[in-house]
């Protein structure tokens, strides 16, 4: 009777080993599938072009401002792994993006500032849009240090005429050249000889400093007539540069002087010939303003 209430016992008794081990891992499995896919870490590397001469760089993060037309790569890690992930731009462009060893990447030139957001197994990630600002090439500045005024009256004795300027770029200048106008005549009849000078430059990549004596025989100039100049430069912005330039100042022979009276006899003072004194001058700052 004792064997057989033990043989009993031994088979109806429950496997209480293996029943918690089940359900243990049917929850397991039933947690895994539910837990939401979320973004661990977030790099943005980024690589700006090469005539900038600035470095790459690597930036902890989804936001960032770069160099216009940089590339740019996403380095991102999830937790749980994701079937698929995807940036998405502001206005619909979806970039993929790929798994490796260690991340999520992606990579894309971006010419202008732009606003993006992740999406996983189709759907985005609770992290609100972030934002990707691009610094544009700025245009190169002038300074011009000579002549002081734009308008400058020719001596008489003056055989050159001194000119220097500086000329500034954020990713460096290229050349630089010297527009040069010689206007003669009055009224309609207006004669214009134009002529361009290379210009040599002292200083670094990014600010040179130009001098020039430009000889007044050479040009032939007599009284009446004016002498225009203006800087040019160029900066090394791929593929197409910009160009820069000054203001335009002028070199004026004047005619005989013109003595006017005071009011007190005897006494006479000279008069600056009037700046828009004939249709000629009329015509040549009608085409600086164009």
């Amino acid at each position: 009777v004792l064997a057989l209430l033990l043989g009993g016992f031994a088979v109806f008794w429950p496997n209480s080993a293996q029943q918690p081990a089940v359900t243990q891992a049917s929850t397991v499995a039933s947690k895994t599938a539910t837990t939401p896919v979320r973004l661990l870490q977030g790099k943005l590397r980024i690589q700006p072009p090469a005539y900038t001469n600035l470095p790459t760089r690597l930036e902890n993060g989804l936001q960032a401002k770069f160099p216009e037309n940089s590339r740019l790569q996403w380095q991102l890690a999830f937790a749980p792994q994701p079937t698929q992930a995807v940036v998405v731009f502001f206005d619909g462009t979806r970039l993929p993006l790929k798994r490796t060893a260690s991340h999520w990447v992606a990579e894309r030139s971006l010419a202008a500032s732009d606003v993006y957001r992740i999406e996983v197994d189709g759907r985005l990630l609770p992290e609100p849009w972030q934002r990707l600002q691009s610094i544009a090439d700025r245009a190169p500045e002038w300074r011009v240090m000579l002549p002081e005024q734009s308008l400058t009256m020719h001596d008489v004795d003056q055989r050159t005429w001194v000119l220097r300027a500086e000329a500034e770029d954020d990713y460096g200048l290229a050349t630089a050249s010297l527009h040069v106008q010689r206007v003669k005549g009055s009224g309609e009849s207006i004669q214009v000889e134009r002529s361009t000078r290379a210009l040599t430059a002292t200083g670094g990549r990014t600010r040179r400093s130009y001098t020039l004596a430009l000889p007044l025989e050479g040009l032939k100039m007599e009284p009446g007539d004016d002498l225009i100049v203006q800087f040019q430069v160029i900066d090394n912005r791929p593929p197409v540069a910009q160009t820069m330039a000054s203001a335009h100042f002028i070199l004026r022979w004047p005619t005989e002087e013109t003595l006017e009276a005071s009011g007190v006899e005897g006494m006479l003072k000279k008069v600056m010939p009037a700046y828009f004194r004939s249709q000629r001058q009329i015509i040549i700052d009608t085409e600086k303003l164009l």
